[in-house]
């Protein structure tokens, strides 16, 4: 299953960034992905379960990365909306999406696709 959609024209590396970002354990919906040329936009859905296991309302979020995989890659997490800010709020939504990104990017090497 393909885990990511890519926007318009957009540099060789960045399809592999796209493979690269988290998926599942709440980030179920694809990723969409724009090559803006000075950052990359991507934005996706989280979903947390609740205490029966049932995945609650996605909550909408974009992720700006900027860098280049030869270099640093730093991103800037932003949680779209009401909706998403309560959700971030209410199941403490910023940590872990941080440190899923941050690990992925860091495990990111150009060219390379990381399951």
């Amino acid at each position: 299953m393909q885990t990511f959609q890519i926007y318009g024209r957009s540099r060789g590396w960045v399809r592999s960034l796209a493979t690269a970002l988290p998926h599942g354990s709440g980030i179920n919906s694809p990723w969409e992905i724009t090559d803006m040329r000075s950052y990359v936009r991507a934005e996706g859905t989280f979903s947390p379960m609740n205490d029966q296991g049932m995945y609650l309302a996605e909550a909408p979020f974009t992720v700006i990365i900027r860098g280049t995989p030869r270099g640093t890659l730093d991103f800037k997490l932003h949680f779209n909306g009401e909706w998403s800010q309560y959700m971030n709020q209410r199941y403490m939504l910023r940590d872990h999406l941080e440190d899923s990104i941050s690990q992925a990017l860091s495990e990111f090497k150009e060219g390379e696709e990381v399951a």
